[in-house]
């Protein structure tokens, strides 16, 4: 997995089926338009390409890479939030350039054509983005959780699934 972005990484104890819990991880991912890169009885490696553009969508689309394997001590999940970094980071050029477009509109409206003072240009044009440094990073702690809660609810889920026994009371 990539160096820059966000990560995730937890290991559960683990005694049961893990072809099983594989098959929780596989059947949560896919309908969540995940790719599988490498699929085995043991292991699960999964991509997603589409990143978390709305609120509305699930919240493991937050994550970008995802890796499921065996480890000494149980299963371990590993995960990028690459889909939270993207957010992020298109808030964040999409609010640069409001900032400029309402500086050339308003520079021109109230600096052209009325003779406003240039300081009142940039108080009238900034004013709306005064909250935007505090928010941009405020989304970013929340959606990070919110993938974070996600993937702790999976591994809970494989691990739980996993150790169930299968019908006939094997």
């Amino acid at each position: 997995m990539s160096q820059g972005a966000m990560k995730y990484e937890k290991t559960e104890q683990f005694e049961g089926d893990l072809a099983k819990a594989i098959d929780v991880a596989k059947n949560t991912f896919l309908p969540n338009g995940f790719e599988i890169i490498n699929s085995s009885d043991s292991a699960l490696a999964v991509v997603n390409r589409s990143g978390l553009w709305g609120y509305n969508q699930h919240p493991l689309n937050g994550v970008s890479k995802a890796s499921i394997s065996p480890s000494s001590a149980g299963i371990t999940l590993r995960a990028e939030f690459g889909g939270v970094t993207k957010m992020i980071r298109y808030l964040s050029l999409f609010i640069g350039g409001m900032v400029v477009f309402f500086l050339l509109v308003f520079g021109i409206v109230f600096g052209l054509m009325q003779g406003q003072p240039a300081s009142r240009i940039f108080q009238i044009s900034l004013a709306p983005f005064i909250p935007w440094p505090i928010i941009i990073p405020l989304m970013g702690i929340w959606l990070r959780k919110r993938a974070c809660r996600a993937l702790d609810t999976l591994l809970s889920n494989m691990v739980a699934l996993g150790k169930q026994q299968t019908g006939n009371g094997k």
